[in-house]
């Protein structure tokens, strides 16, 4: 989690599997976005797992991040489509 001050900005989930870590949730807050630090939470928990062992990281997002995400080293290697039926 990042805070500025007493005030939570912003989150980031973080699986350690046996080879490599899965980023999930990544958010922040809207008045404070543009400010880096989506950029930070992703690559604190980067190192994080690198320290852990990781051998890599495996993100998957939407369209929304993409920016912070190619700018801290990932590269996209697949498109999925999610769909749903919303019911009355």
């Amino acid at each position: 989690m990042a805070s500025c001050g007493e005030t939570p900005a912003g989150i980031c989930t973080l699986f350690l599997g046996e080879r490599y870590a899965g980023l999930f949730d990544v958010g922040v807050l809207e008045p404070l976005r543009n400010q880096g630090i989506g950029r930070t939470l992703v690559r604190y928990a980067c190192a994080f797992a690198q320290k852990q062992g990781a051998q890599g990281a495996i993100l998957i997002a939407t369209n929304m991040g993409y920016r912070v995400y190619e700018h801290v080293g990932f590269k996209e290697v697949s498109r999925v489509g999610f769909w749903y039926a919303a019911r009355p």
